[in-house]
């Protein structure tokens, strides 16, 4: 199943982009100057070049030891979900590491005295190049042990040149208002 996705970002640029210097024979004798500001917006279809991931993987035991161990075990299986699916390491990135002692009732809360275990929590982030791997990827990964997905975020690797290209499309927009504005004279010239 091919994955397709696209983004639509919504960039906008209201600020004074084009100011046009209206001089009525008045207010050229009294030194006083007309201008128009205008503003312009513009939407730019980015498409989805890359997703980040991110993933909980969390473990209870009486022993402090024991829960990191087995909480070791599980991200080194997940760890072989990202080879099989060619995961760069430099795509792999440590997140929050949490131990907690918690009570008996493993609420994940302890008040006072001696914990009765402990809950080890890791994270792990990865950086998927290839989006169509996304439902096979995620699969995968909570089959060999993720407790949670916490996040899935869309992205695009040349975020800045739609940016810029949003920018110069706002202003001629802007500045098309502004002709037309004046060529129009919804704009008093004195």
């Amino acid at each position: 199943m091919r994955f397709l996705l696209g983004l639509l970002f919504l960039l906008s640029t209201t600020s004074a982009v084009l100011a046009q210097e209206v001089q009525s024979p008045s207010a050229q004798q009294s030194g006083a100057t007309r201008v128009i500001t205008t503003s312009g917006a513009a939407s730019v279809h980015i498409p989805v070049d890359r997703v980040m991931v991110r993933l909980e993987i969390a473990n209870w035991n009486t022993d402090l030891r024991v829960a990191d161990r087995e909480n070791n075990t599980r991200i080194s299986k997940i760890m072989s979900v990202a080879k099989k699916f060619k995961i760069d390491e430099s795509n792999i990135i440590a997140g929050e590491i949490s131990i907690r002692p918690t009570d008996k009732s493993n609420s994940g809360s302890f008040s006072s005295g001696n914990p009765s275990g402990y809950r080890v929590s890791k994270e792990i982030n990865y950086e998927l190049s290839n989006v169509a791997i996304l439902p096979d990827f995620i699969t995968g990964v909570m089959e060999a042990g993720a407790d949670k997905v916490l996040s899935v975020k869309f992205d695009n690797s040349n975020l800045r040149k739609y940016k810029d290209e949003a920018r110069l499309l706002a202003i001629r927009a802007a500045k098309e208002k502004a002709i037309s504005w004046y060529s129009k004279r919804l704009v008093p010239l004195c």
